[in-house]
């Protein structure tokens, strides 16, 4: 399971490089990884088992938890409130990497 939870985090750094190549903004870069490792980590905390289905994995320690859930809730109000006035509309391609940063993962 450790080995899925480390691929898990070169997936949202290979997703945040993906997207600073196509000329994004970095704050806006890393909504999308960051939304992926909130998804899986908050996976293995609700349902008591790791990403990969083993029993008793309940992720990493509460602080680091609670550090990506705030981090992720940021970085998606800053996303929201900049989209609401137009400093930053996303194109077609952003939102086709973040649908796949979020569920590829999921599926696997």
């Amino acid at each position: 399971s450790g080995y899925f939870d480390i691929g898990m985090l070169y997936w949202s750094l290979g997703g945040a490089t993906l997207l600073l190549q196509m000329k994004y903004n970095a704050v806006y870069a890393l909504v999308p990884p960051m939304t992926s490792l909130a998804i899986g980590v908050f996976y293995s905390m609700i349902f008591q088992k790791s990403l990969t289905g083993i029993p008793g994995i309940t992720g990493p320690p509460l602080m680091q938890r609670l550090l990506i859930l705030a981090t992720s809730i940021v970085l998606l109000m800053n996303m929201i409130y900049c989209e609401v006035k137009k400093t930053f509309v996303a194109q077609a391609e952003y939102w086709y990497v973040s649908a796949g940063m979020i569920v590829i993962p999921q599926a696997v």
